[in-house]
C-alpha cells in the first residue's frame, strides 16, 4: 500500500504544483455506516439521523503529533480497483495541500486532478462513481492544471 501511495503522490506532485512530502499516510477502512457518521459529527452513530442522499467515499484527518495523518475509507471502496485508486488519490491531494499549508481551492483542485487521472486511465468521474454529469463537471470547472 505504501509504494501505490507514494506513486500516487509523485503523480500529483508531477501534475501540480504541490511538493511530494516525505511522509505517506496510513490508510484504514471502516464500516460505511461509521464513516458516514464521523463525517455528519453524529455521536453517537445513529443510522436514522444519516444523510441518505450523501455518499461518503473517505476522508482525510491531518497528523496530530507525530503520525503522518490518516485516510479513512468506507470498507465499500474496493482499494485493488481503479476507482479506489481514484479515491486514494483525491484524499493524498488533501494530504499534499495540508503538508503544503494550502487553505483555498481544496477540493476544487482534489477533484481536477482525480478527474485528471482518470481520463488518462480512460474513465471519468461520472463513470467511475455514477456520478451526475453537471456535478461531475461543476466540482472539476475550476480547476486549472
Amino acid at each position: 500500500m505504501k509504494e501505490l501511495l507514494a506513486a500516487l503522490m509523485i503523480w500529483i506532485g508531477a501534475n501540480s504544483s504541490l511538493p511530494v512530502p516525505d511522509a505517506v499516510p496510513n490508510v484504514v477502512q471502516v464500516d460505511s455506516v461509521r464513516l458516514a457518521c464521523l463525517l455528519e459529527y453524529i455521536e453517537p452513530c445513529d443510522e436514522t439521523k444519516l444523510d441518505k442522499t450523501q455518499k461518503w467515499f473517505a476522508y482525510y484527518r491531518p497528523p496530530f503529533a507525530r503520525d503522518a495523518g490518516l485516510i479513512v475509507v468506507s470498507d465499500h471502496v474496493d482499494l485493488d480497483t481503479m476507482e479506489g485508486h481514484s479515491v486514494l488519490l483525491h484524499e493524498l491531494v488533501h494530504h499534499m495541500q495540508i503538508a503544503a499549508k494550502q487553505t483555498y481551492d481544496i477540493e476544487c483542485q482534489a477533484y481536477g486532478l482525480e478527474q485528471q487521472w482518470l481520463h488518462e486511465r480512460g474513465s471519468s468521474l461520472q463513470e467511475a462513481f455514477d456520478m451526475d454529469e453537471m456535478y461531475a463537471m461543476i466540482v472539476v470547472m475550476c480547476y486549472e492544471p
